[in-house]
């Protein structure tokens, strides 16, 4: 291989990989979720390796959310994809439709389903509900 040739593969190498470091970020599934939400309407958000109980892929067609105990679902519908590319683990994030709760504390529970029927509940996550409050101040001064 010449000389020049070298050159620019070395260049296009150097260049890719700073492209790629550049845009690298913590993928969802590997930070800790948000404990407190200001009021409005939310969301909820999970990670799944999209498997059944054998281990086997499967095609999860609906979501159930339950808020603080109740036998009946918050919000019910097809799970919507966050993050089409999985994390190390295999884990991808998905979320729900928005839904209203009141302010306080809450916890939520979700389960998958597929054609088979229902998973079993995920583990409570608790949060909390507060108001929004308002925004910082920008360009304070004093004037004459």
């Amino acid at each position: 291989m010449g000389t020049l040739r070298k050159a620019v593969w070395g260049a296009v190498v150097v260049l890719m990989l700073s492209a790629t470091s550049g845009f690298a970020q913590t993928h969802p599934c590997d930070t800790a979720p948000t404990q407190t939400i200001f009021s409005g309407q939310v969301k909820a958000q999970w990670c799944t390796d999209s498997k059944d109980t054998d281990g086997n892929p499967t095609v999860i067609t609906l979501v159930k959310v339950y808020i603080d105990g109740n036998s009946t679902p918050t919000w019910t519908g097809a799970p919507i994809l966050v993050t089409p590319t999985a994390n190390a683990n295999g884990l991808k994030m998905y979320e729900s439709g928005l839904f209203s709760i009141p302010k306080g504390t809450h916890s939520v529970r979700a389960a998958q389903a597929n054609a088979t029927g229902d998973g079993s509940l995920s583990v409570p996550f608790s949060f909390g509900i507060q108001d929004a409050l308002p925004g910082t101040v920008i360009q304070l001064r004093i004037a004459k």
